[in-house]
């Protein structure tokens, strides 16, 4: 019995949350994009100027985030240092989540390289006990994805989130309900999720240094000190579930937006305008993946003096079709453009966002060309889901990978002239 008068959770597992976060999570995609990486001090954040997340051969030599890249380069001058490739990073968490689904259909996406997800009472249809569960999960993951994660598995969100970063990379921890005091008497405050570093200065007047000091304090001290989230918090310490996973459907998108900074800044027409293209190819693929069009189009480039200049287009009916929001866009861009400018950033938002199967089509010449690149997008998506983002893009994007590879496939006009679908023209 504890001094607030309610013992701790005894039961192991009155419930079995489980919570997965991925290692360097950017840095280990990259890695898994190419695997002659493995093993190297690999950094990403290039094209920011500073150093947004590694590998742990990285981190050996003493690189953290949010350094700047001179402050890598002392460290590690080996460093390999990379763009941040979000759109990938997306597409391999939505691989991940594919995969925790196998074992349990209740999944909170609690960010793009972690997630909480409900196992209890999986133990009979997997045939596996939660050990076995959290092993087989991470195994596969490991496997499917080529980079590892770290598992943790307990009565609550909180413990399982303590528990998955207890032991980096690639770590393994359970802590069932009888365990939960012995864990948390040398466990920092100051390291449990939900507590920074004001809340942990405050509570180190009020005595407590440890996850177990503040578990054991009485609710009505607690209450007297703290406000609901950390009320809630100290329950889950105590194996009591208060934050429950949310795992409904996630909101709708209001916009889609992707943007790039670029090293050193450019004033090349052609670059900017191949940087605009894949831009809007990857607003669109997202906004196919999620069952969206836009109706509305904003494009913007920023100098190397941080001013802004761009253009809000409105469509003439909803579209997820790259090619659509080109043909308005080019005919745009030298309202935005100017010559011997240098630009360090690009980006494009889709917006007025509906779902595809609101859109209306009225000539019938409109409506079976849209579905023939509906059907091609498709392959399209298919395609750059199995082999990676860029093996299939417009020719207006062919500069940005010029130098990266010469075996891509482009789209341009002879290509869609080729299978009877010809280039869209201005749609407002």
């Amino acid at each position: 019995m504890n001094p607030g008068g309610k013992p701790f959770l005894k039961v192991n597992f009155p419930r079995a949350i489980l919570h997965v976060d991925g290692d360097g999570f950017f840095a280990g995609c990259e890695v898994a994009k190419n695997p002659s990486l493995r093993g190297k001090p690999v950094v990403v954040g290039k094209e920011r100027g500073m150093a947004l997340a590694m590998t742990y051969e990285a981190k050996a030599r003493g690189v953290k985030r949010g350094m700047t890249l001179t402050e890598v380069r002392k460290l590690c001058p080996e460093a390999i240092l990379l763009d941040a490739d979000h759109e990938s990073y997306e597409l391999f968490s939505g691989r991940m989540n594919s995969i925790i689904e196998r074992y349990s259909p209740d999944i909170e996406r609690y960010s793009v390289d972690e997630s909480f997800t409900d196992i209890t009472g999986m133990r009979l249809p997997l045939k596996m006990s939660y050990e076995e569960i959290a092993l087989s999960l991470k195994a596969t993951l490991k496997q499917e994805l080529g980079m590892t994660f770290s598992v943790g598995v307990a009565p609550t969100k909180a413990l399982a989130k303590i528990a998955s970063n207890f032991k980096k990379p690639d770590g393994l921890t359970i802590i069932p309900g009888k365990d939960i005091e012995a864990f948390l008497k040398a466990f920092p405050i100051g390291d449990v999720w939900g507590i920074g570093r004001q809340t942990s200065a405050y509570m180190d007047k009020l005595g407590i240094t440890t996850a177990l000091e503040f578990a054991m304090k009485d609710e009505y001290w607690v209450a007297a000190h703290f406000s609901k989230p950390y009320q809630e918090l100290w329950q889950e310490l105590r194996g009591v579930n208060a934050l429950v996973l949310k795992t409904g459907a996630r909101k709708p998108y209001v916009s889609l937006m992707r943007t790039r900074t670029f090293t050193p800044p450019k004033s090349d027409c052609k670059f900017l305008i191949s940087e605009l293209s894949r831009h809007v190819e990857v607003v669109c693929a997202r906004a196919r993946e999620h069952g969206l069009a836009g109706r509305s189009v904003s494009f913007f480039l920023k100098t190397q003096g941080f001013k802004f200049f761009g253009l809000t287009l409105r469509l003439s009916r909803t579209t997820n079709i790259p090619e659509e929001i080109l043909t308005l866009l080019l005919t745009k861009f030298d309202q935005v453009f100017a010559q011997d400018v240098l630009y360090r950033a690009a980006g494009v938002t889709l917006s007025d966002l509906d779902s595809i199967q609101a859109k209306q089509l009225d000539l019938f010449d409109t409506t079976l060309r849209i579905e023939r690149l509906e059907k091609i997008y498709k392959e399209v998506d298919e395609l750059n889901v199995r082999f990676g983002k860029t093996l299939v893009h417009l020719a207006s994007s062919t500069h940005l990978f010029h130098e990266k590879s010469a075996t891509k496939v482009s789209l341009n006009d002879e290509s869609f002239a080729r299978i009877g679908i010809p280039m869209i023209g201005e749609i407002s």
